[in-house]
């Protein structure tokens, strides 16, 4: 980076905005920011001419620091008003004021001082934020919503700039921020021109202004309307000199401006349509091209900084005492704020071309610029402008707020007027008025100093033309003032027809799109919506059964396996020796229990219950898997023990149901009697017939249960008989709950009865 005596007055203020917010006691420290504005009149007035702060950059070179007549005279107009609106604003305690005031100086500055596009629009960005807050915070809707289109306007403006910015350098290759020639113009740079409009307010592009300033806070539109508009007027004098295009766009700017201001209401709103005029003699000077018509639309915007910063106090300070800046609710205010009155009236005499004020050089200047270029429309356009001027600014707007024809407003509560602010309006006042008698004050600075003398503002014929314009103005006003009465209105200009297309494209695109989103919005109730519901729950239940269950019972066996080794592992030799105890005695146990079940060797015997297998003899072959019962002769009851030859006693078991054998019985068993003890008879040859005494038996021939109706089923199943090869027999195993506990001898028919018997465990052969 290349480094020189060069100071860039932007430093100050940026590093004013970073150290702001974190100073304690904003009241102490309100004196600091009066360093940034009075470093930058002495970089203003000490700057030499040259490329200084230039940075090589990805392959490309910034410059921050081009200083020529041009850059200097408009540095040194902003570092002046820069020192009056921070006097005017010392007593607001808001940080955020100060510190969007002081952005916004640095990026005016930075404008001025940028020799490439790039470097311009980085701070040509960083003005169009700062100004946007200096709107919102004022803290109201209607703030809010103006600095929202405010920023919207210039958010435009910088994408035009942008994109021909870029276009230029694909087409050539460099940035470099200099004249562009009508003839041999492009596309692109048609692109940097708009940009370059929506800043400078030129009509249609220029709602924006009369929205937002009005609605500004107090301090913030006093530096809105020095700055925004004013760094567009250099620019496009850098720029766009001599382009035709823009003369006519400045006269018609400087008569649409005043006669919307003629029509308004609201004190601040008057102004800033009166920006929109002022403006247009200067784009028109620079539309005309030559050396004495850009002096002068340099010269004006010189002296435009001064007075409508000076007017911007005023109504502010009406603002701030009176709580309204409406004409209609205003009037008789003179006799309670004169220095309020007096300073007005300074600027509104110099914004009117006054001799004696500042405005009578700069704005005649511009005039006989065109009126020498032989631009007779243009000239006359800004004769009839300047008839306006004074009708609205210097006379309607200070008499109906200060007269109105109304006694001195002894009723009005007032709010006291800081000193500050009437500072901010003297150093104002006395530049004004210094610049319109010693205009050589003024000529030293213009761009092209070998035509600065070629205008002599001080001729008999100026001033006269001067009086007259001013003095017929005065008759018309004194004949039209019951008809200009202010009313309470909103004139929306060409607000007009951007609601009426916005509304036209609001109704076009929003009634196929709120079809297309209300078809939408039931697909997705129908199918997305529980679709991602389904999902969503689905997603649940395995997150909760899954994925928990896995992370939870891995974590309760970490910790339940940690548990016992931390259990086992206690370190006393003891404990260890019983553990090793236990585990072999159940080795041993296991080995042993192992043994008994593996054939051939020791160990306690087999199941009794289990019948060991018997040679095979000689016996009829069985007809069936269950063997018959043995016959008994008729009137006995089975024994109580088992066959002969048996061992031991039989397995309790059930009473088995009758072998499904086909041979008859010889004869019907008898029935014991429960308290003789004696056979009881039944019929004969009805087998399984009741008996009174107790159930029958089943048919020996079948096997079957008697018939429903007939003797009760004895209870128990059948158990599969084990054949008996040597004998020819079956061993059945029956069991029955006694229904006795008494004992009895044995016998055929002893009690217990015979069904009781049956009960027992036998083994027959």
């Amino acid at each position: 980076m290349e480094t020189s005596s060069f100071y860039h007055p932007s430093i100050a203020f940026l590093m004013t905005a970073v150290v702001l917010p974190f100073l304690p006691g904003m009241r102490r420290w309100k004196w600091l920011l009066l360093i940034a504005p009075l470093a930058a009149i002495y970089g203003a007035f000490t700057n030499q001419p040259g490329d200084h702060l230039t940075l090589s950059w990805l392959g490309q070179t910034l410059s921050f620091g081009h200083v020529d007549r041009l850059s200097l005279i408009f540095a040194q107009v902003f570092a002046v008003m820069s020192l009056a609106g921070i006097l005017y604003a010392l007593h607001v305690d808001d940080r955020g004021q100060h510190v969007a005031a002081v952005l916004y100086v640095a990026g005016g500055f930075g404008c001025v001082f940028a020799g490439d596009y790039l470097t311009l629009f980085a701070f040509w960005e960083l003005m169009s934020i700062g100004s946007t807050f200096l709107v919102m915070l004022n803290r109201t809707r209607e703030s809010v919503l103006a600095s929202f289109r405010y920023f919207l306007y210039h958010t435009v403006g910088g994408l035009f700039l942008l994109g021909g910015l870029l276009l230029r350098y694909k087409a050539t290759g460099s940035f470099e921020f200099g004249p562009i020639d009508p003839s041999t113009a492009q596309p692109y740079d048609f692109l940097i021109l708009a940009g370059f409009c929506v800043n400078a307010a030129v009509v249609p592009l220029h709602a924006w202004l009369p929205d937002a300033y009005p609605r500004g806070t107090v301090t913030g539109s006093v530096f809105m309307c020095a700055y925004t508009t004013k760094t567009a007027v250099y620019v496009l004098a850098r720029a766009f000199p001599g382009w035709e295009i823009l003369a006519i766009a400045g006269t018609v700017m400087a008569v649409y401006g005043v006669l919307y201001a003629s029509m308004e209401n609201n004190a601040r709103r008057i102004l800033s349509y009166h920006i929109v005029s002022q403006v247009g003699y200067m784009v028109a000077g620079i539309g005309v091209g030559t050396a004495i018509a850009v002096n002068g639309a340099s010269a004006h915007a010189y002296a435009h900084i001064l007075y409508k910063g000076l007017l911007f106090m005023g109504a502010g300070a009406v603002l701030y005492a009176a709580g309204t800046q409406k004409l209609d609710e205003l009037g008789g205010l003179a006799a309670r704020m004169p220095w309020v009155m007096v300073c007005y009236m300074v600027a509104a005499l110099s914004i009117s071309g006054m001799p004696l004020f500042n405005g009578f050089v700069s704005k005649n200047m511009t005039i006989f610029g065109a009126a020498e270029a032989h631009q007779t429309f243009v000239a006359m356009g800004l004769e009839i402008a300047a008839v306006g001027t004074f009708v609205s600014v210097g006379l309607k707007l200070p008499y109906f707020a200060f007269w109105g024809g109304k006694q001195t407003d002894w009723k009005r509560d007032l709010k006291p007027i800081p000193c500050n602010m009437y500072v901010g309006m003297g150093l104002l006042s006395v530049l004004c008025i210094a610049q319109g008698v010693c205009p050589s004050l003024l000529y030293n600075y213009l761009p092209f100093p070998e035509a600065v003398h070629h205008y002599a503002p001080w001729t008999a014929w100026h001033v006269l033309q001067a009086c007259m314009i001013l003095g017929f103005s005065g008759l018309a006003f004194y004949v039209m003032r019951r008809v200009i009465t202010p009313h309470k209105a909103l004139n929306l200009d060409f607000d007009w027809f951007y609601r009426l297309v916005g509304t036209a494209l609001y109704t076009v695109i929003s009634r196929p799109a709120a079809w297309l989103d209300s078809v939408w919005t039931d697909v997705w109730n129908v199918l997305g919506l529980r679709g991602l519901m389904g999902t969503a729950f689905g997603s649940t239940v395995f997150d909760r059964h899954v994925i928990d269950g896995i992370v939870d019972n891995t974590a309760y066996g970490t910790r339940g396996v940690g548990a016992i080794g931390a259990l086992l592992q206690n370190g006393r030799l003891q404990y260890y020796l019983g553990l090793m105890t236990v585990l072999a005695l159940g080795i041993f146990a296991l080995y042993f229990y192992g043994l008994s079940w593996v054939p051939g060797a020791s160990g306690p015997p087999r199941a009794a219950w289990i019948p060991a297998p018997l040679p095979p003899g000689p016996g009829p072959p069985a007809p069936s898997r269950k063997a018959p019962p043995p016959t008994l002769p008729p009137g006995t009851c089975p024994p109580a023990s088992g066959p002969p030859g048996s061992s031991g006693p039989p397995r309790a078991a059930r009473l088995l149901r009758a072998s499904p054998s086909r041979q008859a019985p010889p004869g019907p068993l008898p029935h014991c009697s429960r308290r003789s003890g004696r056979p009881r008879s039944r019929e004969p040859g009805v087998p399984g017939s009741q008996s009174p005494e107790g159930p029958a038996l089943p048919d020996r021939q079948t096997g079957r249960p008697p018939a429903r109706g007939g003797a009760a089923r004895p209870r128990g199943r059948p158990l599969a008989p084990t054949p008996n090869a040597s004998s020819g027999s079956s061993i059945w195993l029956a069991h029955a709950h006694t229904r006795s506990s008494r004992s009895s001898p044995s016998g055929p028919c002893s009690p217990p009865s015979w069904w009781a018997s049956c009960r027992r465990t036998r083994r027959w052969g």
